[in-house]
C-alpha cells in the first residue's frame, strides 16, 4: 500500500517477485508457505496484512514488511496426494475469510484474526470462485460447469 510496488506471482512457484516498474527491477523475492502453489493475494485493509494462497494453504503476511505471519493448510491431502485450494474472499468487514475447497464440495470460514476455522458451507460440487454477499449469501462458481451455486452462511 502506497507505494508503486508490485507483487507478481510465477506459476508453480512459492516465491512470487516484489517489482518496482519505475526502476524495473526486482527488489526481492518473498517466501510464503513452499506449497508450489499459483498464488494470489488480497489485502486485508482493515489488519494492513496480505493473504496469498499456496496451493493448499492459506498464508497471511505483514503489510509492511511482507513477512509470513501465520500459514494454514486448508486443504488435506488425499491418498498422499495434495489438493489445491480455491479462491478466497473477505465478508464486508473483513472478519472473517472464505476460502472454496473444490475437492472437498465445501468452502471453510476463518475468523481473519486467529486463522481459526468458525463454520464449512457444504456445497455438494466443486466450488472454485467464491463471494459473499452483506445478508450471508455465499456464492461460489463450480469448478468443472461453471454453473453458480447458493449457500447461507
Amino acid at each position: 500500500p502506497n507505494t508503486s510496488l508490485l507483487i507478481i506471482s510465477v506459476q508453480r512457484d512459492s516465491h512470487p517477485v516484489l517489482y518496482a516498474p519505475e526502476t524495473k527491477k526486482t527488489i526481492r523475492k518473498l517466501s510464503l508457505a513452499d506449497r508450489a502453489g499459483n498464488p494470489s493475494f488480497q489485502f486485508r485493509t482493515s489488519a494492513r496484512e496480505f493473504w496469498a494462497t499456496d496451493y493448499d494453504s492459506i498464508v497471511k503476511l505483514d503489510g509492511t514488511t511482507l513477512a509470513v505471519r501465520n500459514v494454514l493448510c486448508v486443504q488435506d491431502a488425499v491418498h498422499g496426494m495434495r489438493q489445491f485450494i480455491g479462491n478466497f474472499c473477505f465478508n464486508s468487514g473483513q472478519d472473517l475469510c472464505l476460502i472454496a475447497r473444490p475437492f472437498s464440495g465445501d468452502a471453510v470460514a476463518l475468523d481473519a484474526d486467529s486463522m481459526a476455522q468458525v463454520c464449512r458451507i457444504e456445497f455438494g460440487r466443486e466450488p472454485l470462485d467464491i463471494g459473499m454477499l452483506a445478508d450471508g449469501t455465499v456464492i461460489a462458481r463450480d469448478l468443472k460447469t461453471g454453473d453458480y451455486l447458493f449457500q447461507r452462511l
